[in-house]
C-alpha cells in the first residue's frame, strides 16, 4: 500500500533498508542528520537491553576514497567505522572499466598514477607499441598496445589516478568497429 501512495519514498526506504539494515531502534534524528561531537544516544535493542552510543571524533577526509573514519564509544568500548563522506563523493572520479573480452579496450594492469601518455586520438599503433606509462610504488610500467589499430579514445591524462581494470585507451582495429 505504501508503494502505491508514495512510490519514490517507498523505493528510497527499501534502498536504505538494504544498505543499513533495520534501523527502527535508532532515534530518527541520529539517522537523518549527523551527531554532534560528544553527543550520546541510547538505543534499546530489546526490553532491558540498552546501549549508549557516543560520537568521540571524526577523522580526516581520505580524498581518494571519499571516506572518513568515525570514532564512537559503544557502552564505553571504543569502536570506529569508515563512512562515505557525501560532500567528498561529489568530487570523486569514477572511471569506466575496460571490457576484458575486447582486445582494443585497454585497461590499467594495476592501480597507479598516469605518468605520461604517448598516444593521442587518431594515432596508428602497432602491436606492442607503448601507449602510456603508469607509476605505482615508485616503479614505472609501460602499457603497450595489445593489437594493431587506431586510437579512438584516450580517457586519461598525466597525473590521473587509476585503479586496476580502469579504461585507459580504446583502439579500433584496421577495418573494424570502434571498441569502447
Amino acid at each position: 500500500m505504501s508503494w502505491v501512495m508514495y512510490p519514490k519514498v517507498y523505493e528510497k526506504y527499501k534502498e536504505d533498508l538494504e544498505l543499513y539494515g533495520d534501523v527502527a531502534k535508532l532515534p530518527t534524528r541520529a539517522f537523518i542528520e549527523p551527531m554532534e561531537l560528544g553527543e550520546e544516544v541510547s538505543v534499546e535493542l530489546e526490553k532491558g537491553k540498552v546501549i549508549g552510543i557516543k560520537l568521540q571524533a571524526v577523522g580526516q577526509l581520505n580524498a581518494k576514497e571519499g571516506t572518513r573514519e568515525v570514532f564512537f564509544d559503544f557502552n564505553g568500548m571504543p569502536r570506529s567505522v569508515v563512512v562515505a563522506d557525501n560532500t567528498a563523493q561529489l568530487t570523486k572520479v569514477k572511471r569506466a572499466k575496460a571490457t576484458p573480452h575486447e582486445p582494443g579496450s585497454v585497461g590499467a594492469p594495476m592501480p597507479g598514477v598516469v605518468v605520461e601518455t604517448k598516444v593521442s586520438l587518431g594515432d596508428s599503433v602497432e602491436t606492442g607499441a607503448p601507449m602510456l606509462i603508469l607509476s605505482a610504488m615508485k616503479m614505472e610500467t609501460v602499457v603497450a598496445a595489445p593489437i594493431k589499430g587506431t586510437v579512438s579514445a584516450v580517457v586519461v591524462a598525466a597525473g590521473d589516478d587509476v585503479q586496476a581494470g580502469d579504461l585507459l585507451v580504446s583502439l579500433t582495429p584496421p577495418g573494424g568497429d570502434t571498441i569502447d
